[in-house]
């Protein structure tokens, strides 16, 4: 009986807290990851621009 009660116990804890739990924490990094993918695909396309911008400026001046 005592075996049934804390299997009990312990499938209940695992349905209310440690499972909302690990899925709020899997929410989080989901996100946090996310964000750092648009951050990075932002500033790889800055960098583009200003490597862009500089060759421009480079081939204006081998031009004149």
């Amino acid at each position: 009986m005592k075996e049934i009660l804390r299997t009990t116990r312990r499938l209940k804890a695992l349905e209310h807290i440690i499972i909302p739990r690990l899925r709020k924490e899997y929410t989080y990094i989901r996100m946090a990851l996310d964000e750092r993918e648009r951050a990075q695909h932002f500033t790889l396309k800055l960098a583009k621009k200003l490597i862009d911008a500089k060759y421009a400026r480079k081939k204006v001046k081998a031009a004149k």
